[in-house]
């Protein structure tokens, strides 16, 4: 299973950007760029069966990812909105903060789509992709050598 190029993937910011774009106060100043924050690790998992995509994705709800198969890619989409209040001595700081990400993987030949089902738990998104019968039967034969 191989990830499927990006068809537009825009510009990505720099650390210069990234670090003196920001409000000096803020909380996550020192933390990585945003960009790399923002897409998320994938561990993918040959097995006899099929295939086993993980996502790291901690803080979304199962209500915030779309799944999708279009033309043998498999497409993971997730958008989060969340909103911060902080009252302090004299003012009021509201601040509201929009994530989200899209991956896409091209399935391999011999994968079964329709079987393809999806969980998620303790911040992980696990998708199982089967194996056609054929597929995971076993091809092999000896040669004779004359």
């Amino acid at each position: 299973m191989t990830e499927a190029p990006v068809k537009n993937p825009g510009t990505a910011p720099s650390l210069f950007t990234d670090f003196f774009g920001r409000d000096f106060f803020d909380d996550d100043v020192f933390t990585l760029p945003s960009l790399a924050r923002a897409i998320p690790a994938a561990n993918i998992r040959e097995t006899p069966s099929g295939y086993e995509v993980e996502l790291s994705v901690p803080g979304y709800r199962k209500e915030d990812f779309k799944v999708k198969l279009e033309d043998e890619v498999l497409t993971i989409e997730a958008r989060r909105e969340e909103e911060k209040n902080e009252e302090r001595e004299r003012y009021t700081r509201r601040e509201f903060r929009a994530s989200s990400f899209t991956r896409s993987f091209r399935l391999p030949k011999g994968s079964r789509p329709e079987g393809i089902t999806a969980a998620y738990d303790n911040g992980i998104l696990r998708l199982i992709v089967p194996r056609s019968a054929e597929a995971g039967q076993s091809r092999s034969k000896e040669i004779a050598i004359s």
